[in-house]
């Protein structure tokens, strides 16, 4: 098997891990400091429906988004193949009422960053159906959000949906989603624009990135 070949299967194996929260678990619990926050509210959004909601920043992950509430952080590894080698991924999740919003995000190895990124953004939504296998992928289409590569898709099953978007920056890739029962889809589908748009990707020195 070739080179090229080998490591298209290992960022295969390791989306299929990110995408289905697979691997060691390593922490699950509410961070108080300092990994997060700004504990600001969003009184700047005026009329939005997040206007309540509180800013939340991850100075080592570079980003900063909007939840309802404080998120829990969830922390794995995942073994690399042929290697000794662990990727760490992380989740946030808040829930409101039925309805959960997350990021989640994990740093891809420097040599998978040589394929195109529609065939990353493409195979992390394809083994994320085999994660959903009991939903229905309503529709799903390459993007681009605040100029990096992007892919939006929604799901959905007799009491359930899921609405998301993967955002490839460099070799980050990050999955900005929303998980809420049929009966609060208006709800839900209202809050989740804006709080993808406050998602927020920065440099070191806490400047705004974007393409």
């Amino acid at each position: 098997m070739d080179q090229n070949r080998k490591k298209k299967l290992s960022l295969v194996c390791i989306l299929f891990a990110v995408v289905l929260g697979i691997g060691v678990l390593v922490y699950n619990n509410v961070h108080q400091t300092p990994y997060l926050h700004d504990t600001q509210t969003s009184e700047r959004l005026g009329a939005s429906p997040l206007r309540k909601w509180k800013s939340f920043s991850s100075l080592f992950n570079h980003f900063s988004i909007l939840f309802p509430v404080e998120p829990t952080v969830t922390s794995y590894a995942i073994p690399l193949p042929e290697t000794e080698d662990n990727l760490v991924c992380q989740k946030y999740r808040a829930k409101r009422e039925g309805e959960v919003y997350s990021v989640a995000h994990t740093a891809l190895l420097e040599d998978w960053t040589k394929f195109a990124p529609p065939f990353i953004l493409k195979q992390a939504l394809r083994l994320m159906q085999k994660q959903h296998d009991h939903m229905t992928l309503l529709g799903s289409g390459l993007t681009t959000f605040k100029g990096f590569p992007a892919l939006d898709y929604r799901y959905h099953s007799a009491h359930r949906e899921i609405a998301g978007t993967f955002v490839l920056v460099e070799n980050v890739l990050y999955q900005v989603e929303v998980g809420y029962p049929t009966r609060a889809k208006r709800r839900a589908m209202e809050s989740f624009q804006p709080f993808l748009d406050s998602f927020t990707i920065f440099s070191e020195d806490r400047k705004e990135i974007s393409l």
